[in-house]
């Protein structure tokens, strides 16, 4: 079971950097170039519907760190979310047959902003899930005045068989290929 996770997990990265061009540009969206400094990111994801035996829910935190703390107010940053799936890398879509983030976009302000995404939550918002279970990434583009002003981090929630069987795994996004060189 283990090694068909970390199977998976790789798949769906090595789909995730194909979704760059290969000049490591990433998915065209609004956003996507106002800044040179662009930071890229990969989350593999394991979506669930809520009647699923098994359930994962993934949450993304975005916070803009200038103005926190006592630190001096920023300009301002965005980050642009894309989920694709896992089938041939194309945009996810929902039952409706609607692109459930291609991109949405969130705007983090120049005093400090945070924003949590959770990304089933945008799904059903989108129309709900065409399977029990859906495999997939993202690929988050930071962008805006500030792009190195934002930190990103990723939890995932999983239940087997009721509130009281949880997991919990907390993780740090992975910088796209492109961004890694």
């Amino acid at each position: 079971m283990k090694k068909q996770a970390i199977g998976t997990l790789l798949s769906l990265l090595l789909m995730a950097s194909a979704a760059f061009a290969q000049d490591g540009s990433p998915p065209a969206g609004p956003h996507a170039g106002r800044s040179k400094r662009a930071r890229r990111f990969v989350v593999p994801l394991i979506l669930s519907a809520g009647a699923a035996q098994f359930t994962f829910d993934t949450t993304i935190f975005m916070t803009y760190t200038p103005g926190l703390a006592g630190l001096g107010a920023g300009p301002g940053a965005s980050v642009d979310l894309f989920l694709f799936d896992d089938t041939a890398g194309s945009p996810l879509r929902s039952a409706a047959g609607q692109d459930v983030c291609n991109p949405c976009t969130f705007p983090l302000g120049g005093a400090g902003g945070r924003q949590s995404v959770r990304v089933d939550e945008l799904l059903a918002a989108g129309g709900s899930f065409d399977a029990a279970v859906k495999l997939g990434f993202a690929v988050l583009v930071v962008g805006g005045a500030d792009p190195d002003g934002v930190n990103i981090q990723g939890r995932v929630v999983s239940s087997r068989a009721g509130s009281s069987d949880l997991s919990v795994l907390t993780f740090e996004p992975q910088p796209a290929a492109a961004e890694a060189q």
